[in-house]
């Protein structure tokens, strides 16, 4: 699988975090410090990388969609590769899609608005068609708004699904587009030309008019069907009668001939517009601020993360305010306004809804309670008239004498009693005067105290909740609208400024919520309100600044201590500056003061879940999931919270309690697994054929149906199939993986094991910890399979190993320890001879017998026995420090680096005036991730003082000088510690790496051949060795030494090696194959464009082609190579020169010349440039740089030439 590449760069590019998962690629939010602006980068997965051909298509169609320059279209702005990972770079869009869009619009987006957008589209298609590009998947997943006031539709994915349509990347006779969306032709399997587009904005079209896609069907196969045979659905089958100029382009852009189709996107542009302006004069719109505005409340900016064209969604890893959750988006309040209904109607808060019996009955008496709740929480007066507007319709222009202000508690019968005449002060109650003074905050009707009993408001203000209990029932414009007239009123209303700033927040428009939270702190410094707004404003995702937020948080605390909405905000705050023990604190402080709300609900059920704190969560995330029926993100929190705790029931109760239609693969295939943990085999199988169905990458179902042909079916021929599939996927999954205890090649041990195949068992097993790393449960299952072959020792010893990476699970240590009990212990390991390498090298240290014991058998091969030796020592006495010291030396040589701190800590524990104990430590400290340099020197330095001028504790030392950059104190450690006796393989390795480092190339010699012949498959060994020998001129050698290496050199730098010692030793054919090698995996690695230069030049004399491979070299000022060295006499600028002067372009030479000896100040280089100087002409300037030569000659022969050549210039 692909890894989070979050925190690293790309280029110039800061990846800030993974936006989504695809089959193709990773999505990536970056930023580009040079332009100063966020991008999206779309990052190749691992498996295609390998295939050249797909590489080449990526490449091909990046650039070709680069080329696209318009309005409605995204903008690729390059196209990259670094360290063999391929990239596309892209505009990053803040808005929502389309497809969010038409989800707020049940029954059709207003016809102006619908126009519109499919006119945008229509002409950044017809732009495309003309340059030669269709797009293959029109829909309106793959439309965004660059904002908020979805103005600007940007469409995107070009090019992607005509990269995903060529051979080799979908099955056999397998579509690429989306079954609601695709044309006839392409359903048909015909050829396609720009007109299955047109096709594809047809339905768009027919979509944002009446709220769903012509053609629904129980399977996509059956969709499509209908896209081949059916006629088309009248809109005003939908409830939407259109006008015929309207519906004549939605018939005619969807005929199933592409022949009687628009036959250009340009011509249904046309029509389009025309449709538009001739509605336009016949006053066949709403004033467009008010068209919007209507159905807005459901909607709130979102980031681009929650654009899910092609990807699959992935579990993100740390809570964050760009994730898909409420309040990341607020695009639930419909779903909300259903839950009121449902609290209202059952006045007990239930997340299950209706039962099927009493749909009917739910139904009726939900549009009752809806309009109820409307009346309830409405500002405006109920009219008695029989043509007042309806609430779907658009309100009429308000003016000071039919829109009173309410500022009374009084019931809706009271204020049903003002009149048209009030003026805007005036108060909605028969007592209330227009001179009563300052305006008075209404209290919560008692309507909505089931609300108040769900814990969905927060109690911050009897004016906040009247306004969150407006904006859970649907009703966010009437919310503002409540707040605007009390502002009006009066200006300098703290609370009414406040909630007015909450609900800014919520609805994304950062700017507005900090200007009104600002001003309610301005007006009363004293009160918590206006500094809790502000924290919510700094926590949105468009401002992101949670420093802030805590600074305002902390105030509204001091304001009010033990205030919970403020606390809480708190807790967010430290969880985003990563301070989690204050997180922690803070949020348990505010559970204990009481907090409550939708808002806190949402963001402790989150955070908790990703805290682990799982059954902590779930009463948040159940309440989550009860009034946000429609969002996949609480549902599966709760149900991977509930799997965790393993109460698949529950988890499978949560998910059949979600009310939206799960209608993406990777749902579907999750979906699937809880039912088949919880026992539903059957809807298991109907959700993941579905899923199969619907897309060709469900790989999670796959998976699932694998499971169940074993497990269901005892099918193991077809179980062993399905997961066959799955063998080169990259793919995640909420359930199937690590967490879960699921791995394909662990899941393939297993089904194998209970079949009774064995051995192959055996390998699966084997192939799951090549994979996976020391998980617990893959040794326990390799256990439980030698068991049954009767191979006790084998089991034994991997009960241990299932026991070594068992942490923090105390109940888990016991039963493990039970098992390994029962099987009895090993017999002791005799003592081994001393290992020399074939030169005679001492390959063990001599530190401890045990070590050097361990040690051997290490060298043999034989780890898991050298393991096994010291897990008897340490299970007869646990606090043996020098078989903790000895087994922290072995791990950490494994990369356990976890396991080995342990043991070396207890070691120095036990023993600290022990050598072996502080050579352990600082042995741990230099290899462990992340480095802890430091504390391998003052480890090293406790070994020195109990133990003076010891070889094993200098040269560690050494170590931890160099990487701490103290160069003297490095040199000399290391030379003590070479004169002390160093020796061991450790010591060969790490001293023939720096001795060569330090151009000492025949101390580094020998022990460069200990460490090739331990490791000569190891590439970096194999290098170390041929450099080492070049540095000598033992060039043929060198080349025999690459020729004989048995693996394969895997990327352009380590192909750029074998290529330049075959040319230093005269092998051109073979250095001109591996140049073109590499560059053929990374065309723009200046190592092997460097060699090429080389061979230019001095094999070709082309001096053009040999500069022009050398400027790719200097793009990369970072450049470094184990053979193109300055210590080896090559450096770009350097050879730059020689070529120029060789080829007499003497001033030219000189400019390069001069740039090396800036750079690297060599002595050679000083020397050349005298030479460039001398062929110009200028003697005193050769003179001046022959004596900076004389200067840095380190030997006597060098020293002597430079002074006869300055006798021979002053003669």
């Amino acid at each position: 699988m692909t890894h989070d590449l979050s925190g690293q760069k790309l280029g110039q590019y800061e990846l800030r975090e993974r936006l989504g998962r695809g089959g193709m690629a990773d999505v990536y939010k970056a930023f580009q410090p040079g332009m100063e602006r966020f991008v999206a980068i779309k990052v190749m997965l691992g498996h295609l990388a390998s295939d050249q051909e797909f590489v080449e298509r990526f490449r091909r169609e990046a650039r070709a969609v680069g080329q696209l320059r318009h309005a409605h279209i995204v903008n690729v702005f390059d196209f990259g590769i670094e360290r063999d990972v391929y990239y596309m770079v892209m505009e990053f869009i803040r808005g929502e899609n389309l497809k969010a869009t038409i989800e707020q619009f049940p029954k059709g987006m207003p016809i102006d608005d619908a126009l519109r957008i499919v006119s945008q589209i229509a002409d950044a298609l017809d732009y495309a068609h003309k340059a030669g590009m269709i797009h293959r998947d029109v829909k309106p997943a793959n439309i965004m708004f660059i904002d908020e006031t979805r103005q600007q539709a940007i469409l995107t994915d070009f090019g992607i699904a005509h990269i995903l349509s060529q051979p080799g990347l979908t099955a056999t006779g397998a579509m690429v587009g989306t079954p609601a969306y695709l044309s006839p032709e392409v359903a048909s399997g015909r050829d396609v030309d720009e007109r299955a587009d047109i096709y594809g904005l047809g339905i768009i079209l027919y979509e944002t008019l009446t709220g769903r896609v012509p053609y629904e069907a129980d399977t996509p196969m059956a969709i499509i069907m209908k896209h081949v045979n059916a006629p088309l659905p009248s809109p005003e089958a939908f409830g939407r009668d259109l006008p015929d100029n309207v519906e004549a382009i939605v018939l005619k852009a969807m005929m199933k001939s592409p022949d009687e189709r628009y036959q250009s996107a340009a011509e249904m542009k046309v029509a389009l517009d025309q449709a538009r302006a001739e509605l336009a004069a016949a006053g066949g719109f709403f004033d467009r601020t008010e068209r919007l505005k209507s159905d807005q409340s459901a909607t709130r900016p979102r980031a681009v993360a929650e654009e899910k064209p092609t990807t699959l969604v992935s579990r993100p890893a740390a809570p964050s305010r760009a994730r898909g959750g409420l309040i990341a988006a607020g695009g639930i309040i419909a779903a909300l306004a259903l839950v009121i209904v449902l609290l209202l109607v059952n006045n007990a808060g239930s997340p299950t809804g209706p039962s099927e019996q009493d749909t009917l009955t739910t139904t009726a008496q939900s549009a009752e309670a809806t309009r109820i709740a409307a009346a309830a929480v409405t500002e405006e007066p109920t009219s008695t008239s029989t043509d007042a507007p309806t609430a779907t319709e658009p309100p009429p222009t308000a003016t000071a004498t039919d829109e009173p202000t309410v500022t009374s508690t009084a019931s809706t019968t009271a204020t049903q009693t003002a009149t048209a005449t009030n003026t805007p002060t005036e108060a909605a109650t028969a007592t209330s005067t227009a001179t009563s003074g300052p305006t008075e905050v209404v209290s919560l009707p008692e309507a909505f105290a089931p609300l108040r009993e769900a814990g969905l408001l927060s109690g911050l203000s009897p004016l906040q909740d009247e306004i969150d209990a407006m904006l859970l029932s649907g009703q966010f414009d009437e919310a503002l609208r409540r707040l605007d007239r009390i502002l009006e009123a009066e200006p300098d209303h703290i609370e009414a400024l406040a909630a007015r700033s909450l609900l800014w927040s919520f609805d994304g428009n950062a700017e507005a919520a900090q200007e009104d939270a600002a001003r309610a702190v301005e007006l009363d410094p004293d009160s918590p309100l206006g500094y809790i707004a502000q924290a919510e404003a700094a926590q949105q995702w468009n401002v992101d600044d949670p420093e802030a937020a805590l600074s305002a948080a902390e105030t509204a605390l001091k304001r009010d201590p033990g205030n919970p909405e403020a606390l809480w905000r708190m807790s967010m705050a430290h969880d985003d500056l990563d301070d989690f023990d204050a997180h922690m604190k803070t949020l348990n402080q505010a559970e204990a003061a009481g907090a409550t709300g939708f808002r806190f609900r949402a963001f402790a059920g989150e955070y908790l879940y990703y805290d682990g704190e799982f059954e902590r969560a779930l009463p948040y995330l159940e309440a989550w999931q009860a009034f946000d029926t429609t969002n996949t993100y609480p549902m599966w929190l709760r149900a991977e919270s509930l799997l965790y705790l393993d109460r698949p029931d529950e988890a499978y109760a949560a998910v059949q309690q979600y009310r939206g239609a799960l209608t993406e693969a990777d749902d579907l295939g999750s979906a699937a697994y809880v039912a088949y943990r919880a026992g539903d085999y059957e809807q298991a199988r109907t959700w993941a054929e579905t899923a199969r169905a619907l897309s060709d990458e469900a790989y999670s179902s796959t998976y699932v149906l694998g499971l169940l042909s074993w497990y269901g079916d005892g099918d193991i021929d077809a179980a062993l199939s399905y997961l066959d599939e799955l063998e080169d996927v990259d793919f995640y999954d909420y359930f199937l993986n690590l967490d879960f205890g699921h791995d394909l090649y662990l899941d393939r041990g297993r089904i194998l094991a209970a079949a009774g195949e064995y051995d192959a068992a055996i390998d699966a097993l084997n192939r799951s910890l090549q994979t996976t790393g020391n998980m617990p449960f893959v040794y326990e299952a390799m256990a439980d399979v030698q068991l049954e072959q009767g191979n006790l020792e084998a089991a034994r010893n991997n009960l241990r190993q299932a026991l070594e990476y068992t942490y923090d699970d105390v109940a888990d240590q016991q039963r493990l320890l039970e098992r390994i009990r029962t099987l009895g212990a090993i017999r002791p390991t005799p003592m081994p001879v001393i290992r020399q390498s074939t030169r005679g090298y001492n390959l063990l240290s001599g530190l401890s017998p045990l070590l050097d014991e361990i040690d051997d058998l290490f060298l043999s091969g034989a780890w898991d026995e050298a393991e096994a030796r010291l897990d008897d020592i340490l299970a007869i006495d646990p606090d043996d420090a020098e078989a903790l010291a000895v087994r922290a030396m072995l791990i950490i040589d494994q990369g356990n680096d976890r396991a080995a701190l342990r043991d070396a800590e207890r070691a120095v524990e036990l023993a600290p005036d022990s050598l072996l104990s502080q050579i352990a430590r600082s042995e741990v400290a230099l290899l462990s991730v992340p480095r802890d340099y430091p504390e391998a020197l003052h480890a090293a330095e406790q070994a020195l003082a109990i133990s003076p001028d010891h070889p094993e504790a200098l040269w560690r030392a050494s170590l931890a000088h160099a990487e701490l950059g103290n160069w003297d104190a490095f040199v000399e450690t290391l030379n003590q510690a070479e004169a002390m006796g160093a020796q061991g393989f450790r010591f060969a390795i790490y001293a023939g790496e720096y001795f060569h480092y330090l151009a000492e190339y025949e101390r580094a010699q020998p022990h460069i051949e200990v460490w090739y012949e331990l490791y000569p498959e190891e590439p970096y060994a194999t290098a170390m060795l041929a450099a080492n020998l070049v540095a000598l001129d033992r060039v043929e050698e060198a080349y025999d030494v690459i020729q004989a290496y048995p693996g394969q050199f895997s990327d352009a730098v380590q192909l750029s090696w074998p290529a330049f010692v075959a040319f230093r030793a005269g092998d051109y054919p073979a250095a001109r194959d591996w140049v073109k090698r590499a560059m053929l995996l990374n065309d723009s690695a200046p190592d092997p464009h460097y060699v090429q230069g080389l061979i230019s030049w001095y094999v070709d004399g082309d001096m053009e082609a040999a500069l022009s491979h050398f400027d790719v070299v200097q793009q990369s000022p970072d450049f470094w190579n184990l053979f193109l060295h300055p210590d080896k006499g090559y450096q770009i600028d350097y050879d730059r020169g020689r070529v120029l002067a060789a080829a007499g372009q003497i001033n030219e030479a000189i400019e390069a010349f001069e740039i090396a000896v800036d750079k690297e100040g060599r002595g050679y280089m000083f020397e050349a440039l005298a030479d460039a100087y001398l062929r110009r002409g200028d003697t005193s300037a050769a003179q001046e740089n022959l004596r900076a030569a004389l200067e840095l000659a380190a030997d006597f022969t060098t020293q002597s030439r430079i002074r006869q050549r300055l006798g021979d210039l002053t003669k």
